[in-house]
Protein backbone atom coordinates (compact mmCIF):
# COMPACT_ATOMS: atom_id res chain seq x y z
CA UNK A 1 0.00 0.00 0.00
CA UNK A 2 1.38 3.36 -0.90
CA UNK A 3 1.76 6.17 1.55
CA UNK A 4 -0.99 8.09 -0.26
CA UNK A 5 -3.38 5.16 0.06
CA UNK A 6 -2.55 4.84 3.77
CA UNK A 7 -3.11 8.53 4.28
CA UNK A 8 -6.46 8.30 2.49
CA UNK A 9 -7.45 5.34 4.67
CA UNK A 10 -6.52 7.28 7.80
CA UNK A 11 -8.52 10.23 6.53
CA UNK A 12 -11.55 8.01 5.88
CA UNK A 13 -11.35 6.57 9.40
CA UNK A 14 -11.00 10.04 10.88
CA UNK A 15 -14.01 11.30 8.90
CA UNK A 16 -16.11 8.34 10.04
CA UNK A 17 -15.18 9.00 13.65
CA UNK A 18 -16.02 12.68 13.21
CA UNK A 19 -19.40 11.83 11.68
CA UNK A 20 -20.14 9.43 14.55
CA UNK A 21 -19.20 12.10 17.09
CA UNK A 22 -21.46 14.63 15.37
CA UNK A 23 -24.36 12.15 15.27
CA UNK A 24 -23.86 11.32 18.93
CA UNK A 25 -23.75 14.97 19.90
CA UNK A 26 -26.93 15.70 17.92
CA UNK A 27 -28.75 12.87 19.70
CA UNK A 28 -27.61 14.15 23.10
CA UNK A 29 -28.43 17.71 22.14
CA UNK A 30 -31.96 16.67 21.18
CA UNK A 31 -32.40 14.81 24.47
CA UNK A 32 -31.10 17.82 26.41
CA UNK A 33 -33.45 20.12 24.52
CA UNK A 34 -36.42 17.87 25.30
CA UNK A 35 -35.51 17.83 28.99
CA UNK A 36 -35.14 21.62 29.05
CA UNK A 37 -38.48 22.07 27.28
CA UNK A 38 -40.18 19.77 29.80
CA UNK A 39 -38.66 21.67 32.69
CA UNK A 40 -39.69 24.98 31.14
CA UNK A 41 -43.28 23.75 30.75
CA UNK A 42 -43.32 22.62 34.38
CA UNK A 43 -41.95 25.97 35.52
CA UNK A 44 -44.58 27.82 33.48
CA UNK A 45 -47.32 25.75 35.09
CA UNK A 46 -45.89 26.42 38.56
CA UNK A 47 -45.61 30.13 37.76
CA UNK A 48 -49.23 30.22 36.64
CA UNK A 49 -50.36 28.45 39.81
CA UNK A 50 -48.34 30.83 41.96
CA UNK A 51 -49.84 33.83 40.17
CA UNK A 52 -53.29 32.48 40.99
CA UNK A 53 -52.33 32.06 44.63
CA UNK A 54 -50.87 35.56 44.73
CA UNK A 55 -54.11 37.01 43.34
CA UNK A 56 -56.08 35.09 45.94
CA UNK A 57 -53.87 36.32 48.79
CA UNK A 58 -54.00 39.89 47.46
CA UNK A 59 -57.79 39.72 47.32
CA UNK A 60 -58.04 38.40 50.89
CA UNK A 61 -55.64 41.06 52.18
CA UNK A 62 -57.63 43.73 50.37
CA UNK A 63 -60.82 42.45 52.01
CA UNK A 64 -59.19 42.44 55.45
CA UNK A 65 -57.96 46.00 54.96
CA UNK A 66 -61.45 47.07 53.94
CA UNK A 67 -62.94 45.40 57.02
CA UNK A 68 -60.33 47.02 59.28
CA UNK A 69 -61.07 50.43 57.79
CA UNK A 70 -64.80 49.86 58.30
CA UNK A 71 -64.21 48.76 61.89
CA UNK A 72 -62.03 51.80 62.56
CA UNK A 73 -64.81 54.10 61.36
CA UNK A 74 -67.33 52.71 63.80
Amino acid sequence: MTRLAQALDHLDVALQRLEQAIDSRERHSHADRSAIESELNALRAAHSALQGEARSVYSRIDQIIARLKAAAEV
